[in-house]
């Protein structure tokens, strides 16, 4: 049986490079135990479901926010063998063949407390592990003083807090991209990016905890701030202090490197005793790392895209009223977001469901191409997922249509 790790081949438009840094964090692991990445198999995400060749080993680092055509979380091929390091989902309903399928992998490492509860709320072994991009090797053992600052993706709230100063020395860019945008594959991009701020950033400021997290890593001073808390952050707000909102006016624009390389080692041996299915190590390890995170008071998030999604709806329409609504991809986000509207909003009505990928039926409607939204243009439409946002922009420009929300709207490209 050999080791794998996934690849993102087939992305839309429009997409977040954070995802890569994941990718990133598992070819880390694997030169950790001594792998040649070589002789590592890369799959297609999509084809994890699918996949008829050789029995893989695959950790599994990274969100399932996805459903596959069977409404699922998981449902891999048998011949992929998962190993659940640090997995985070958004629904925190679960399907009867999902808790199965949990179960015979358990127990189940989450990146996140939301994720965790989930897990426990169908009585599935699980433990909090945190993120694998925080498991990345020091490579700075003193401040790069003469260094850059870099602000990436920052919010129009944080730039106003900071010091005028500060802000003429910024760098700005985004870790958010299109494709065409692009002059390599994405994987070496994030990767040429992380190398860049290693060598040359003595501060990045960030929203995204793919950025922020990899740079604490690396022992970059980071401040990570973000307008609202995710419940993504919930779990490695243990090592990495977040900054929220409220909080902005007590940033200190001069942090210090983070010192958890005790944790990191933790973190490292428990994902190489769960590759490897040392039973009784592993589960002392987790122990191990329960302890180190003990003391941290939990701090609950939102979920961002379903929070922004109901202000939205709540500034449009009174709860009695009478509307049509469209889905745009079948997300778990897309689940929430029909759950919100059916608890909330019970005459509202689900016209018309748009999926180039998946042939499915979503509570009665059956999944169309975007044209559908010609044919109910008094609909309010919903755009449920981030690569979805590039394609959705020009048909929406071209066909004249202005009744629509993006529903993660944070992650627009700086420009």
């Amino acid at each position: 049986m050999k080791f794998a790790n996934i690849i993102y081949n087939k992305r839309n438009k429009y997409m977040n490079l954070g995802d890569d840094m994941q990718l990133l964090a598992i070819e880390n692991l694997y030169d950790y135990m001594n792998i040649d990445y070589r002789d590592v198999v890369r799959i297609e995400f999509s084809n994890l479901h699918t996949w008829d060749g050789e029995d893989l080993i695959v950790p599994i680092s990274f969100p399932l926010f996805t459903f596959n055509q069977e409404m699922r979380v998981t449902c891999f091929s048998e011949k992929i063998h998962p190993v659940f390091l640090a997995v985070s989902i958004l629904t925190d309903t679960l399907d009867d063949s999902d808790v199965e399928y949990l179960n015979r992998y358990a127990p189940i490492g989450c990146r996140d407390n939301h994720t965790f509860h989930t897990m426990k709320k169908y009585n599935i072994d699980a433990y909090l592990f945190g993120c694998t991009t925080l498991t990345f090797p020091r490579k700075r053992e003193a401040d790069l003083e003469k260094g850059k600052i870099f602000c990436v993706d920052s919010s129009e709230n944080v730039l106003a807090k900071m010091p005028p100063e500060m802000k003429k020395e910024c760098i700005f860019m985004s870790n958010m991209c299109y494709v065409e945008e692009l002059d390599k594959k994405s994987e070496e991009k994030e990767r040429e990016i992380y190398n860049m701020l290693i060598n040359e950033a003595k501060l990045v400021i960030t929203t995204r905890m793919h950025v922020a997290l990899p740079c604490i890593a690396a022992g970059i001073p980071v401040v990570f701030a973000r307008d609202m808390f995710s419940f993504r952050f919930s779990g490695i707000d243990r090592i990495a202090r977040i900054y929220t909102e409220e909080q902005y006016d007590s940033i200190d624009w001069n942090p210090k490197p983070i010192e958890y390389e005790t944790i990191k080692e933790k973190m490292l041996n428990l994902a190489v005793s769960r590759i490897y299915n040392r039973v009784e190590e592993y589960r002392r390890l987790i122990s191990d790392l329960n302890e180190c995170l003990a003391d941290r008071k939990v701090r609950e998030g939102k979920v961002e895209s379903v929070y922004y999604a109901e202000k939205y709806l709540e500034s449009r329409f009174s709860p009695d009223e009478s509307f049509d609504y469209i889905i745009w991809a079948v997300t778990q986000t897309a689940e929430m977001i029909y759950q919100l509207l059916k608890r909330k909003w019970k005459n509202a009505r689900l016209a018309a469901v748009v999926d180039r990928g998946k042939q499915i039926n979503f509570h009665g409607r059956q999944s169309e191409l975007k044209e559908a939204i010609l044919n109910n243009r008094n609909a309010t439409v919903l755009v449920c997922t981030v690569s979805a946002i590039g394609e959705a922009k020009e048909y929406f420009a071209e066909n004249g249509i202005d009744n629509y929300f993006y529903c993660f709207k944070d992650d627009e490209p700086l420009k």
